[in-house]
């Protein structure tokens, strides 16, 4: 049986792994307010089976720049771009293997990726997928 939703990848066969899982994400995410460059984010969160989100997704890392409302303009558009992202389409297979698991996106804005025609920034290809959370380097 193969899970349908009409997010991120819609119209598409549901990703079958970890790989299409990404590119569906490297496709949906991005942010409507830029953020300042060298602002950095980690979002946890969890999958259910059928690509829902289990739980609400939390702040795990911040490394924010620019003023309190840049800060809180920031944050928002991630809200809005992971409500917008899922539920994700995948099969019973992906959901299967990664259900209730700890995963991360880390979001960058670095001054380079930031769209100077529509404002937009992208997140940083190479989506941060972890099982566990983050160790701090020393």
């Amino acid at each position: 049986m193969v899970m349908q939703s009409i997010s991120a990848g819609a119209g598409e066969a549901p990703a079958n792994s970890l790989r299409e899982l990404f590119a569906r994400l490297d496709q949906c995410l991005y942010t409507d307010s830029a953020g300042r460059a060298g602002s950095e984010v980690a979002i946890q969160f969890s999958l259910k089976r059928s690509g829902e989100l289990l739980g609400k997704p939390r702040i795990a890392f911040a490394k924010f720049r620019g003023d309190w409302f840049e800060q809180h303009r920031f944050v928002e558009s991630l809200t809005v771009a992971i409500d917008r992202c899922f539920p994700i389409s995948i099969t019973d297979a992906l959901g299967g293997a990664i259900a209730g698991r700890q995963l991360y996106l880390r979001f960058i804005v670095r001054a380079r990726e930031l769209d100077t025609l529509t404002g937009k920034s992208y997140w940083q290809g190479g989506l941060l997928f972890l099982l566990a959370p983050p160790q701090k380097l020393s």
